[in-house]
């Protein structure tokens, strides 16, 4: 019996030292770390202590996979309460002026369009560098006009259920001069070459373009 206490005290205390060299790095590294987690997933250390409260809010990659869409499901009343949506959006991209490199974002059930493109809107302000969209489901989500004059943004992929302001005319206004990749996967049955076009004159700096999943181009 004495064996056994000895031997469960000796794990205990390895994990312990485990637990206090993780804690022992700087806030930046542990910040690193949880950037490439799934956002649920990083934002669940906040319980581990006091010290992990709110390190996950400052994360610069940022991948929401469908187990957030509850909070962008517009009949559950969890979108506008302080643990929700609203609150997602304050602690994670309002609260946090830091740069966002990535903000990926997958939903697969029913969802509020108008929240999607807060969020987008939101991490395009924290000088965003790359921005993944993946809407399989619900309504079309119109893309904010701010994404087309985003100075930083330097990879864009577009899948699914997506509009594009001007589709065709692109505004003189739009402007992404450091855009190098462009994916854009069947949010349009038909691509119009117009539109790559005036893409080009927008994106000068455009090295890799891929379409995907298109039925036919149209002249």
């Amino acid at each position: 019996m004495k064996k056994s206490t000895t031997s469960e005290m000796g794990r205990r205390s390895i994990r312990n030292r485990k637990a206090d060299r993780l804690s022992s790095l700087p806030d930046e590294v542990l910040s690193h770390i949880l950037s490439f987690l799934p956002l649920k997933v990083a934002a669940e250390t906040s319980i581990l202590s006091k010290r992990w409260r709110n390190l996950w809010t400052t994360v610069t990659n940022l991948h929401c996979g469908d187990d957030l869409s509850e909070l962008l499901n517009p009949d559950n009343d969890l979108k506008n309460s302080l643990f929700g949506y609203a609150g997602f959006v304050d602690r994670v991209l309002i609260s946090n002026s830091a740069q966002i490199q990535k903000f990926s974002l997958s939903c697969y059930s029913k969802y509020d369009p108008n929240c999607v493109a807060i969020l987008v809107s939101e991490a395009i302000r924290r000088d965003l560098r790359e921005l993944e969209l993946y809407i399989y489901t619900g309504w079309s989500i119109e893309l904010p006009m701010c994404l087309f004059t985003c100075n930083s943004l330097e990879v864009l992929r577009l899948h699914g259920k997506i509009d594009i302001p001007g589709k065709i005319d692109i505004p003189d206004s739009f402007w992404i001069p450091n855009l190098k990749v462009l994916c854009i996967n069947r949010i349009r049955d038909v691509f119009p070459l117009k539109f790559m076009q005036n893409l080009f004159r927008c994106c000068p700096g455009l090295e890799d373009v891929i379409l995907i999943g298109f039925l036919r181009l149209e002249q």
